[in-house]
């Protein structure tokens, strides 16, 4: 079965009377060592075929606790017994219905992920990855569930391998129930991401600053005021810079009042300046097209902002925004370009993939339909970057700057941008002004 070339379907035969075999082994067996390695076996053999069939494993959910009990002394054995809880809930697409064994799960989470129980040390890794695995397949938010989160501060506190796994449960319980989750746990949360930014080598800073970017995706409102202290840094890491950018993206596509107010709040005058002058000079190093979107939609919604720096930024801004258009713009019919990021009927099986570029999902889920999949997918389907065409959106706010400040001085904005821009932005949107022969004014 750990053939590379091994085909599933062709053991399924065998699967039900090898499964039962080894069941009466493992309640037979007397050496731990024993019953461990049949546990090991068991759950390679659910991982293997879990596509396959969905297979009676329920003799083996109701004897585990019992085999919990009498490995107290035996954390290995343990570590196997979360092991096959895992591949157990990945192969029936759900959390055992049961009440004792959904409480005898969150009993091992709770334990094995608690930095003050000794044995958290041994089950730390296979708690982590039940954790996850249990949240995502979960369908609704509970007491019980939600309380286990009374680790995670601890746990991010304790070391930074703990980390990326600790985020990414984070991130599940957001998508799952963020109404109940963040009032109570993400101000701590946040807190203590921000204070150990200031200790992390860069791709700690990056991941991190994900995570406040899903917030911003998931929960917009509510993460604006949480992230309030992170919108203004300095940084000088590339990586970094790219996803501060598209944190203050998020921000600005939502709420630019609350926005300006946090750049008066730093005291520094040249604030707006220093960022939008670093966001012009490095958004090209933005390869991926989900992500220019973004930016280019933030940098449109600047354009009606009444502000000097954004007056002598205009060339810049018009020049990134026309180049994301490039990319974006796909032929759909006849010559027509569309909006290739907006989620239709047509593309929204695709979505999967969408979903793991964003970090949502991992590799194996692009295709499955668990239930933070679809959570994720709501979420995706509801995100300006899928929603709004850019096109449209730049044409609405070049109408409002034009009516705002006048034809005059519209028209000299406009000559700030070089020829060969304005000409492939021509045929994007209508621009308004008197070109020189041989350029269109007005979209394709």
């Amino acid at each position: 079965m750990d053939d590379f070339e091994f085909v599933a379907e062709q053991f399924v035969e065998y699967l039900e009377p090898a499964v039962a075999l080894l069941f009466g082994l493992l309640k037979e067996a007397v050496e731990c060592e024993t019953k461990m390695t049949v546990l090991y076996v068991m759950s390679f053999i659910i991982e293997k075929m879990s596509m396959s069939m969905r297979i009676d494993v329920q003799s083996l959910v109701q004897y585990l606790p019992l085999l919990w009990e009498e490995s107290r002394e035996h954390n290995m054995l343990r570590c196997a017994i979360i092991s096959t809880l895992l591949q157990i809930i990945k192969a029936l697409y759900e959390i055992p219905s049961s009440e004792p064994i959904v409480a005898f799960i969150y009993q091992i989470i709770e334990m094995s992920t608690n930095v003050n129980d000794p044995s958290h040390v041994y089950l730390l890794e296979e708690g982590l990855e039940l954790w996850v695995v249990v949240v995502h397949y979960s369908r609704t938010m509970n007491q019980e569930l939600l309380n286990l989160c009374e680790n995670l501060v601890p746990l991010i506190q304790q070391s930074s391998s703990n980390m990326n796994i600790c985020l990414a449960i984070v991130q599940a319980y957001v998508f799952l129930g963020a109404e109940v989750f963040l009032p109570r746990y993400g101000q701590e949360i946040v807190k203590t991401c921000q204070y150990l930014l200031t200790d992390l080598r860069a791709d700690g800073v990056v991941l991190i600053n994900r995570f406040f970017l899903t917030l911003l995706q998931a929960v917009p409102k509510f993460a604006i005021e949480l992230l309030r202290p992170s919108y203004y840094q300095q940084t000088n890491f590339p990586q970094v810079l790219q996803i501060y950018l598209q944190i203050i993206s998020r921000v600005l596509v939502n709420d630019q009042v609350t926005f300006s107010v946090v750049l008066a709040e730093t005291g520094a005058q040249d604030a707006l300046e220093k960022i939008l002058t670093a966001w012009l000079e490095n958004m090209r190093r933005v390869t991926a097209i989900e992500e220019r979107k973004l930016l280019a939609l933030a940098l449109s919604s600047l354009l009606t902002v009444s502000n000097d720096v954004i007056y002598k930024n205009f060339a810049g801004i018009i020049t990134n925004v026309t180049e994301a258009l490039n990319d974006i713009m796909d032929v759909f019919s006849q010559d027509t370009k569309v909006d290739s990021l907006v989620i239709d009927d047509e593309n929204v099986d695709n979505v999967g993939v969408t979903l793991f570029s964003y970090g949502f999902i991992d590799s194996d889920m692009v295709q499955e339909e668990t239930p933070h999949f679809s959570r994720c997918r709501a979420f995706c389907l509801r995100d300006p970057t899928h929603v709004i065409v850019l096109k449209d959106y730049l044409q609405n706010q070049l109408v409002v700057l034009k009516t705002t400040i006048g034809a005059e001085q519209y028209q000299s904005l406009m000559t700030s941008v070089d020829l060969q821009t304005l000409k492939e932005l021509s045929s994007f949107v209508a621009l308004g002004i008197d070109l020189p022969t041989g350029i269109d004014d007005g979209a394709a």
